[in-house]
C-alpha cells in the first residue's frame, strides 16, 4: 500500500472523528500542524484518487475507506520487506 505520511495525517483525522466535512479537516490540520488551504485539498483529492476514502456530496464529506489495521498491516509488511528481506523471523530476532 503506497500511502504518504500527509495521506496518514488525514486518515488519522477521520479514524479518530468519523466522516468530516473538507473544510473542517483543513481547518483542523491547518490549527494543527500548519497545513495551507491548498495542500489539504490536494492531500484529500490523493487520498480520493487512492481509493482510501470517498467523497460524498453535499458538502464534500469526506469517509475513509481503509481501516487503521489494514494500513498499520500493510507499512508493517513494507517494513519487513523493505529492510529484512521479507523474512519475518530476522524482524522478530532484531
Amino acid at each position: 500500500m503506497n500511502i504518504r505520511e500527509t495521506e496518514l495525517k488525514i486518515l488519522d483525522l477521520l479514524w479518530e472523528s468519523g466522516p468530516l466535512p473538507a473544510n473542517r479537516i483543513y481547518k483542523t490540520l491547518e490549527e494543527t500542524i500548519g497545513w495551507k488551504r491548498s495542500t489539504t485539498y490536494t492531500v484529500l483529492q490523493k487520498c480520493i484518487e487512492k481509493g482510501f476514502m470517498e467523497r460524498e456530496d453535499p458538502g464534500f464529506i469526506c469517509i475513509p475507506l481503509v481501516e487503521r489495521t489494514e494500513v498499520q498491516e500493510a507499512k508493517i509488511s513494507d517494513l519487513i520487506s523493505g529492510f529484512f528481506n521479507n523474512s519475518k523471523i530476522t524482524f522478530i530476532r532484531s
